[in-house]
């Protein structure tokens, strides 16, 4: 009988706990919105870092990835009811129109470096793209695709 009384009592205090447990594990989580800015941030660094911005440049190129977030939400939420094709075409407009945006603010050597990141993402994304039949981008168009 005190085994019995003994276990219900360890099971009670278990289930008291539990809320609370539960409430820990969900602040601990980060969301996954700050973690879009997490890789945008690091992308920001390493542009910074690789191509040797000035402070005014570092300052063009936040305007420009923020301007870039606002400006492909738009297009997503434009394009909900639009077909695959419509969608991947304005993606790429708008891809290409911030890379126009930002070798404006770069100099001739940062300029060839910028390319030289667009050829590694670009090897990157095709290395980890898995095949999925004509739904994925043709190989010529992967450098077009937005970098942030």
């Amino acid at each position: 009988m005190k085994a019995l009384i003994l276990s219900f009592a360890i099971g009670m205090v278990t289930l008291i706990n539990m809320p609370t447990t539960q409430a820990q594990d969900t602040q601990e989580r980060p969301k996954k919105h700050g973690a879009k800015h997490q890789k945008a941030d690091s992308l920001f660094q390493q542009f910074s870092k690789r191509l040797n911005l000035t402070p005014e440049q570092q300052t063009k190129l936040k305007e420009i990835m923020k301007q870039n977030r606002s400006e492909m939400k738009a297009i997503r939420e434009a394009n909900k009811s639009a077909s695959k094709e419509e969608r991947r075409k304005a993606v790429i407009a708008q891809a290409k129109k911030n890379d126009e945006r930002i070798l404006a603010i770069l100099n001739d050597s940062q300029k060839q470096e910028y390319a030289k990141i667009k050829t590694e993402f670009k090897n990157k994304k095709k290395a980890n793209r898995k095949p999925k039949g004509d739904s994925a981008p043709p190989a010529e168009e992967l450098d077009e695709l937005e970098l942030f």
